[in-house]
């Protein structure tokens, strides 16, 4: 299950697996930004607690943090 701000209003179902198979994620060039390269493995580990991704980047990849 996610840890997720209880005042944000959302709510997490618990991974039905002990253990959650996820990509290799390779970073070749830091500079780049690495928000476009985590956000499709952190929106699976979302995905799999229920959402549909992450909340917590924009649909480009970018960081945008809690919405608040």
């Amino acid at each position: 299950m996610l840890a997720v701000d209880p005042l944000a209003m959302v709510t997490s179902t618990a991974i039905d697996r002990d253990v959650l198979m996820l990509p290799e994620i390779v970073v070749e060039d830091v500079s780049a930004g690495v928000g476009p390269l985590l956000k499709p493995t952190l929106d699976l580990v979302w995905n799999a607690c229920g959402h549909a991704a992450s909340p917590y980047f924009d649909t480009t990849g970018n960081w945008i943090g809690p919405r608040r």
